[in-house]
């Protein structure tokens, strides 16, 4: 049986979830069936996704030949019909999307403009401009300049190869969060509880240190992102079954999860692991080939010199991290139907993506990134266990994500800015006594209010701006 033609006869663009596209399906012994499909996802959702939510109700066919009907259909007739209707429909009005889709129509003969490179780039250098402008009013309204402050942040951030080395440091533990808020958020989910995941996961990290006792480092350190990434993975898992089983929302059981890591510490590090002898609530000192090597050391052996600082290997972990996510999420069939079910979880569903088993790998692969941030804290700078050890990276991770737009190489740059912020803002407090650490905060607070929470606050003047370029 060999396809002939696919005919539409009916194409409906309602609003919200009523789109659909009806066709008749011909082969050379006549009418084999009739399709439909109707994805129930919103205008800007992946022309894949549409495609993949269609299937065929064949008419008297053989089985075997029905199989190889639907599989053809749907590789070579179904993405490029719902391409030609959604067409039809923009030629009617304007596509009202969001920034970087595509931004409405040229002319009648003319392809639509793509803004592709707006939204990842332009927008968040539009946020942070503003994010610098109203820092610097705050600035001026407590007498200092604003020009001398952020010579001084920007020189105390990259000023010298030591300073270099303490944002990277910061920022090693917030491309680590701002990768598993982004994983949650390709799935749809808010994970606020990676601060809470760090912490298991350091807890199983300091707990391995304390019982490795002269293991090889070669041995230590895989081991070690095994156990972080474990404890992080399961802290994440219970929330993730319950808003997978149980409907509980994993914005609610994350943050209560939080509270509950932190109290499983305080409770461990004075009762239990504390070193005897002392009162600071802490472990004692793990051995030195359970360190992680740092950076200068590691380039000394290679025959350079850098500064002296705690940037170690969890800089470059975060970054083979990074790539394993963005291979993941784009290049695998797993990655994609995490985004799809992110997309819209209805249409997901009907194309096959197991929702369940969906927000539960997700969620652990969130955790198993949060847990992973303990590396740095607990082997590579304090080879101990610390009460507080993830310091609030948990929370930052949320504005990385935001402003890196879920993307690992956006959540990379995002991350040294962070980075820059909490190294500079140091220097900043020291050489300027007018501009406290709470002011840095304050700072640091617009940074993330304009960035993160009004992300696309300018996104319509800045659409409006590009909106008249168009091509004749």
């Amino acid at each position: 049986m060999k396809i002939t033609r696919v005919e539409p006869f009916h194409v409906s663009w309602g609003s919200g979830r009523g789109r659909s596209a009806w066709v008749r399906i011909w082969t050379d012994t006549g009418l084999v069936g009739l399709g439909e499909a109707s994805p129930m996802v919103h205008g800007n959702a992946s022309l894949e996704i549409i495609a993949s939510a269609f299937t065929p109700t064949l008419l008297g066919a053989d089985p075997m030949e029905a199989r190889v009907i639907q599989d053809r259909l749907f590789h070579e007739h179904i993405a490029s019909l719902t391409h030609r209707a959604r067409a039809r429909r923009g030629r009617a009005e304007e596509t009202r999307g969001p920034l970087g889709v595509l931004c409405g129509e040229m002319s009648p003969s003319s392809t639509r403009l793509r803004l592709d490179w707006v939204a990842p780039v332009l927008l968040p250098a539009v946020n942070l401009t503003v994010a610098l402008l109203l820092s610097a009013v705050v600035v001026l309204l407590i007498g200092e300049s604003p020009g001398r402050a952020l010579r001084t942040l920007a020189s105390g951030a990259f000023g010298d190869a030591e300073s270099i080395g303490y944002t990277l440091y910061y920022a090693s533990n917030f491309v680590f969060t701002g990768l598993a808020v982004a994983v949650a958020f390709h799935c749809g989910l808010f994970n606020i509880g990676a601060e809470g995941q760090a912490y298991i996961g350091g807890l199983g990290v300091a707990l391995f240190c304390l019982g490795a006792g002269s293991w090889p480092t070669v041995l230590v350190v895989p081991v070690a992102i095994v156990v972080a990434a474990v404890g992080g993975a399961a802290w994440a898992f219970v929330p993730a079954w319950l808003q997978a089983h149980r409907g509980s929302h994993v914005v609610i059981t994350t943050i209560m999860f939080n509270f509950i890591a932190s109290s499983l510490m305080t409770y461990l590090l004075v009762n239990v692991l504390i070193k005897p002898g002392q009162q600071s609530p802490e472990t004692r000192e793990f051995a030195p080939s359970t360190w992680l090597p740092q950076l200068h050391d590691v380039v000394r052996a290679l025959g350079w010199e850098i500064g002296r600082s705690p940037l170690n290997l969890a800089f470059v972990f975060s970054l083979l991290a990074g790539a394993l996510v963005w291979f993941y999420l784009w290049h695998t069939r797993w990655g994609y139907e995490l985004r799809a079910f992110g997309l819209n979880a209805t249409a997901a569903v009907y194309g096959g993506i197991p929702p369940a088993a969906t927000v539960i790998a997700a969620m652990a692969i969130s955790g198993a990134l949060a847990g992973l941030m303990s590396l740095n804290e607990v082997m590579g700078v304090q080879h101990r266990l610390l009460l507080n050890m993830p310091g609030g990276a948990g929370f930052v991770g949320i504005a990385v994500a935001l402003m890196g737009r879920n993307h690992p190489l956006g959540i990379v740059v995002a991350a040294v800015l962070f980075g820059a912020l909490y190294q500079g803002g140091s220097e900043l407090s020291f050489d300027m006594p007018k501009l406290t650490r709470d002011m840095v905060v304050v700072i640091q607070g617009l940074i993330i209010l304009v960035c993160g929470a009004l992300e696309h606050a300018l996104q319509a003047p800045i659409e409006a701006l590009f909106r008249p370029a168009r091509a004749e």
